[in-house]
């Protein structure tokens, strides 16, 4: 099963501020010990009046999981560009 989003692909996401982040490094010192791959997993827990709760985990090629993170974030509202017309 193919997912597809009604996002087209070359458009950048909408920008955001980060408010808040929590991180936690969850495995023995030894894990983090000569990594030569991680994967980075993210995923949208909850979005409501334009914030972002996110939830980051990065893991060793070892199944190790190294990093755990709680993310917040907002998003930017638009600037609104006045023009000089009207000033003396």
């Amino acid at each position: 099963m193919v997912l597809s989003r009604a996002v087209p692909r070359d458009s950048q996401p909408a920008a955001t501020n980060l408010l808040g982040a929590h991180v936690e490094f969850t495995s023995p010192e030894e894990a983090y010990a000569d990594l030569s791959n991680a994967l980075l997993a993210s995923r949208l827990k909850a979005s409501a009046d334009g914030y972002q709760f996110e939830q980051q985990e990065i893991w060793s090629d070892r199944r190790d999981l190294l990093v755990d993170a709680q993310i917040v974030r907002r998003q930017e509202r638009p600037q609104v560009a006045h023009s000089a017309g009207g000033r003396p």
